[in-house]
């Protein structure tokens, strides 16, 4: 009987300070809540940023690799194409006349004009064949980057 003899705006004021209590108290407890949940995507994005910077920098690795290698098999190429026209130029496209010859300049052909000819053909064939090999570097080395940096078979 306690009760019905307090007054009535007592009574609504006590439901309404432990209404307001436990309304605090739930926000409370929702903020933290909230900051709990708020610090562990920060953490997941710390995380995946790392993970992030890592693979751009192994993409770059595999790039600066894969431009290298290019780049000494382009060289090695370069100088393989210059020793094999070097050659060509000492030795020459035609052969030899017999000794027995009385006009050792003709044969059929005027020597000067069919190794010209001969030799414009070659540089030309050696400049396909170079400008070939040349790509086929590069898509190899193009391939083998792919390969790495996407982690295929």
């Amino acid at each position: 009987m306690g009760l019905i003899n307090l007054p009535i705006g007592w009574i609504v004021a006590g439901v309404v300070s432990l209404g307001a209590f436990g309304y605090v108290a739930h926000c409370q407890h929702v903020k933290k809540d909230r900051e709990t949940f708020i610090a562990k995507l920060e953490s997941q994005a710390a995380q995946q940023k790392e993970a992030a910077e890592k693979k751009a920098d192994e993409d770059r690795k595999a790039k600066e690799t894969a431009d290298e290698n290019t780049q000494n098999q382009l060289d090695s190429l370069h100088r393989t194409i210059k020793r094999l026209r070097d050659e060509r130029a000492r030795a020459g496209s035609v052969p030899a006349a017999p000794a027995s010859s009385s006009r050792p300049d003709l044969a059929c052909f005027d020597r000067t004009l069919f190794s010209g000819a001969v030799g414009n053909l070659e540089a030309g064939v050696e400049g396909l064949v170079a400008e070939g090999a040349e790509n086929t570097i590069a898509l190899n080395n193009a391939r083998r980057w792919a390969r790495d940096v996407f982690n295929l078979k």
